[in-house]
């Protein structure tokens, strides 16, 4: 880049949107660990009605509330999950980005803030060289999942840990987890 001070506020901006990523990866991830750890009052909730619920009517009925509780942690860990894996995309981009801005001359249209996208995207306020790697990210994140699942298919659903992906092998133990937490908490009614 030939404009040292268009260079350097452009190197200060990326480097102030890598702490933002940072820290979002950062809060997601405490979330998702968070809600899978919340899923142990479930476990205690259920042994203190355990007692209480006379009926196996009411056991049904509180059973059915514990598999309702568990999913719902499900989805809420599932979204903190899936925004810790864009932070973490974000944050490689933007290393990339830093390293171009520093190696490489970029052109004015490059500069330009990326107006393409739905409102509530975050990537549409990056310049143009940067929302454009975010968005082959996005497509390769799809594509390698198309491509797990066709393998999955193909193998008769055999989900061996190489066909899954790093980052899904990584939450394997709180989806683990809160499953038998809520397998525990279903069957401390009925014993």
């Amino acid at each position: 880049m030939k404009d040292p001070q268009v260079r350097d506020a452009l190197l200060e901006y990326v480097a102030d949107s890598l702490t933002r990523a940072f820290e979002y990866h950062d809060h997601k991830e405490k979330m998702a660990w968070s809600g899978t750890a919340a899923t142990l009052g479930i476990l205690g909730l259920s042994h203190v009605m355990a007692p209480i619920l006379g009926t196996p009517v009411a056991r049904f009925c509180a059973s059915i509330s514990i598999v309702v509780l568990v999913f719902l942690a499900y989805v809420f860990v599932h979204m903190q999950f899936e925004g810790r894996w864009k932070a973490a995309d974000e944050v490689a981009v933007l290393r990339r980005a830093r390293l171009r801005v520093i190696t490489q001359e970029l052109l004015p249209e490059d500069l330009v803030l990326s107006a393409a996208g739905k409102a509530e995207d975050h990537s549409t306020q990056f310049p143009a060289f940067i929302a454009a790697e975010l968005g082959k990210v996005e497509n390769n994140r799809s594509e390698s999942y198309a491509a797990a699942a066709q393998e999955a298919r193909a193998n008769g659903l055999d989900l061996r840990l190489h066909v899954i992906s790093r980052r899904v092998r990584s939450e394997i133990a709180s989806y683990g987890s809160m499953s038998l937490i809520g397998a525990l908490a279903v069957a401390r009614l009925w014993v």
